[in-house]
């Protein structure tokens, strides 16, 4: 059994006491539970002539992680939650908290901050004093159990005390989980609106309808049902349920238009929704369960944000042929950064026993490739438009209607089909359309990959080009597992071996690559092509390790003899 932290550090509870007397009128230990490892201190801090009555709690864990201060008599505008009364005397990052730091050096240095931060109205007081970062309200509040609702739409400057909305939800169960898709004003004038298509392609099938208001005063505590009841006192129209039926369950949403401070010290708008519940009790008495519906903001302004590089790439449109262990890794990737449109042609469906090392699981096992990451990204990334063709470039089913339509407008042809002639032609289409090739492979085993560009200017070295180089040993190889085969029970047809994590490594790598071509705050790459080695020719495993070249025209080459000749 782990000892608890004063028995496990002889000397350290006495010597966190001792300091405490040095700084704090009064001091007790007033909880020591070493089943749990917990204990609680309650001491009076002194600064300027005034006392401050507070509570620690010292976690199981401490002295690696912070004790957690109260102010239960004491309330501070700002660095306090509103309800538990908790203080922010640090950062939340672990890493503000210095272990061999003791309780009473914590508050001798944190608490003449915080009380001095509340006191002055000065922005350039308060950033020297305090973390420029906003406190929002919502974050304290107590939640129904992985609800929550999507804002896939930048709030809109809202003018009106009360409407409407539209919602879009998976069947209720007892719990909510949905995405906004509207909001009116009770003329039913438009405020915000997303397609309807976004819902149903992220699986929120049932669509509600419920009415949203004002507050200008956040909730009193974090129970839901008493801020329903703050609600009703000024809109009393509020009371009237306005109930959404699924199975044997009633349920209504109400939003909530309030403010909160959205950014440092600066106050914005913020939506909030209860979802209310009839539930009969033994009996047969029906009472009503409020509670708050965790809200999160997904708009593209809001996604964006976290990846600044990859600003461009919502306009961008990309042609990826090839949807196995690395071209589905690349495709979710692309729209995990924000591409705007993926078009992904390939024949495959999905195997069960090759979950292993595919992007996605085998609870799609029957589906086409290309549709199962059609639904995946609808559904978990829903500002990026997929085209799923189930068809292998070349095939006997391939036409000039689907090559044009998986051609249309693209900025890159993504050729991940491992196939030379097929490389061979996506390459020629790329050059004629005058956009960048990008491809990528793995070797046998995984044991390493290369990932290579070809551009789309016409001096610049083609195809043909890389192959001559490849046979002249211009180009570095990647590392290469001996030819394994298997051929498990219920397959058409061998595989290779090779674990998905080491063929990640190349589609990482030509996710970069790609972006770094269509994306221009994304840093360039100063190279065209790039092999990778995770494994000694021996077969030991090393850190990968990247050899790269930037690619000249041939000499031999008949698409580029008279340039060759020409700048010699």
């Amino acid at each position: 059994m782990i000892a608890p932290w004063w028995i496990a550090i002889p000397g350290r509870l006495e010597f966190e006491l001792e300091a405490l007397r040095q700084v704090c009128a009064e001091i007790e230990v007033y909880k020591k539970d070493e089943k749990s490892g917990q204990l609680g201190i309650k001491l009076v801090f002194e600064l300027d002539n005034k006392s401050y009555p507070l509570r620690a709690e010292f976690p199981a864990t401490y002295p690696f992680t912070r004790p957690m201060v109260y102010a239960e008599e004491s309330s501070f505008k700002w660095h306090q939650n509103p309800y538990g009364k908790n203080l922010c005397l640090l950062g939340r990052t672990a890493e503000n908290w210095l272990s061999a730091c003791t309780l009473a050096q914590h508050l001798s240095e944190q608490m003449p901050k915080i009380i001095s931060s509340n006191a002055t109205s000065d922005p350039k007081v308060a950033a020297e004093l305090e973390e420029l970062q906003a406190e929002p309200f919502t974050t304290f509040l107590n939640y129904q159990p992985n609800s929550s609702m999507l804002l896939l739409h930048a709030m809109p400057v809202i003018d009106r005390n009360k409407g409407r909305f539209v919602s879009a939800c998976i069947p209720f169960g007892g719990v909510f989980r949905g995405v906004l898709l509207g909001i009116s004003d009770e003329q039913n004038q438009q405020l915000m609106v997303v397609p309807q298509a976004v819902g149903i392609g992220m699986q929120f099938s049932k669509q509600i309808r419920g009415r949203w208001y004002r507050m200008n005063a956040q909730p009193r505590t974090t129970n839901a049902k008493d801020y329903l009841d703050q609600i009703i006192s000024v809109y009393p129209e509020a009371r009237k349920r306005n109930w959404s039926q699924h199975r044997d369950r009633r349920f209504e949403v109400i939003g909530v238009l309030l403010p909160e401070e959205t950014a440092w010290r600066a106050k914005g708008e913020s939506m909030l929704f209860i979802v209310v519940q009839s539930e009969k009790l033994a009996g047969g008495r029906k009472v009503e369960v409020a509670e708050f519906v965790r809200t999160f903001r997904a708009d593209q302004g809001t996604l964006s944000a976290r990846i600044p590089e990859m600003a461009g790439l919502s306009k961008k449109r990309i042609l990826l042929a090839g949807t196995g262990s690395l071209g589905g890794f690349c495709a979710v990737e692309l729209a995990r950064n924000g591409l705007g449109r993926l078009n992904l042609a390939d024949a495959d469906f999905v195997e069960a026993g090759n979950s292993v090392r595919w992007q996605l699981g085998m609870s799609l096992s029957g589906l086409s490739k290309v549709s199962a990451l059609q639904s995946y990204i609808a559904a978990n990334h829903p500002f990026t438009q997929v085209m799923a063709c189930p068809v292998d470039v070349g095939s006997e089913g391939y036409s000039l209607e689907i090559e044009e339509q998986l051609y249309k407008g693209v900025d890159l042809v993504f050729d991940a089909t491992a196939e030379r002639g097929i490389s061979y032609l996506l390459s020629e289409r790329a050059r004629v359309l005058g956009v960048p090739y990008l491809a990528v492979t793995s070797t046998q085993g995984n044991w390493g990959g290369t990932v290579l560009t070809l551009r789309p200017e016409r001096t610049s070295p083609c195809w043909l080009c890389l192959c001559l180089h490849w046979e002249d040993g211009a180009l570095p190889l990647p590392s290469c597992g001996p030819e394994v085969s298997v051929q498990v029970g219920g397959c058409a047809s061998p595989t290779f071996t090779g674990a998905y994590m080491d063929s990640s490594e190349t589609a990482l790598m030509a996710v970069r690559l790609a972006v770094s071509l269509l994306a221009p705050d994304y840093a360039a790459y100063d190279w065209d092509y790039a092999a990778v080695s995770l494994r000694e020719s021996s077969g030991i495993a090393i850190a990968p390790q990247w050899s790269t070249r930037s690619l000249k025209c041939h000499a031999n080459c008949p698409n580029h003899a008279e340039h060759v000749l020409v700048a010699a």
